[in-house]
């Protein structure tokens, strides 16, 4: 949702991100000190989701595949069939204008055993359509996260990681094998090495790319130095997107 929303929620003690940050690990920090601390309500979690579904639509966009956080349920205390439904009254309302389709959204580096704990309830909702592996790729190798793709494969749920953002080829070429997603988030860092790129070409993955992002958070020097290019060139499917626009502040027209 854009930054108003939550400076609406804060009543205006929302603190600005700065102007680009020196790492991914400092804007992991700001999202956990300044703005998930604003999702502890049911009101609010629908307010955000509402205003970001208006703010897609007026950019045009009218497709949309939305993470939605395993801790929603947890900082909420709220049991996943309420929230789900809260949700798609707000989804209903829009449905002329946009189609979303749900990922159960698990952080790396957030406590291993209790996504289990929520997943049964999240999937039985009928809500989700796949997964989405996201947070600092470094936290913890992908093995870690074996069962989430077993219990993933076996709701029949999409796969989706965030895989080099910040890893290197080699990684992201592991972790291909390993998890064999339908999608990857970022996968920039792929583009330093020629057969990581024609991997994820040869196996028609899409890479959803986000350029100020990587900029934002060092990634990447600059639009003119970004990797995006090399990947084109590599015949890798890419797609142009924003990451979070609360913090980034670029639509995906802008993009």
């Amino acid at each position: 949702a854009p930054f108003e929303t939550f400076e609406r929620l804060s009543q205006g003690k929302a603190k600005l991100p700065p102007a680009r940050f020196a790492s991914l690990k400092d804007f992991l920090r700001y999202l956990e000190a300044e703005l998930l601390p604003l999702l502890s309500s049911v009101d609010a979690v629908r307010t955000i989701l509402a205003d970001t579904l208006d703010y897609m639509i007026a950019d045009g966009v009218t497709y949309t595949e939305m993470s939605f956080d395993f801790r929603l349920a947890l900082g909420t205390k709220t049991p996943w069939s309420k929230l789900v439904a809260g949700w798609r009254e707000e989804i209903a309302l829009r449905s002329e204008k946009i189609k979303v389709s749900a990922e159960f959204g698990l952080s790396r580096e957030t406590d291993l055993s209790v996504w289990k704990s929520e997943f049964p309830a999240a999937v039985a909702t009928g809500f989700f359509d796949g997964i989405d592996l996201y947070g600092d790729e470094l936290a913890r190798p992908i093995e870690a996260f074996n069962d989430f793709f077993e219990e993933a494969r076996k709701a029949k749920l999409r796969i989706k990681i965030h895989s080099g953002e910040i890893g290197d080829a080699d990684r992201v070429l592991h972790e291909l094998e390993y998890a064999n997603p339908e999608g990857v988030q970022h996968g920039v860092m792929a583009a330093h090495d020629p057969k990581v790129l024609a991997e994820l070409a040869r196996r028609a993955i899409s890479v959803n790319v986000c350029p100020w992002s990587n900029i934002y958070l060092a990634v990447a020097e600059s639009y003119e130095t970004h990797p995006i290019r090399k990947m084109l060139e590599a015949g890798v499917r890419v797609t142009v997107g924003t990451d979070d626009l609360t913090v980034f502040g670029r639509s995906v027209s802008e993009e």
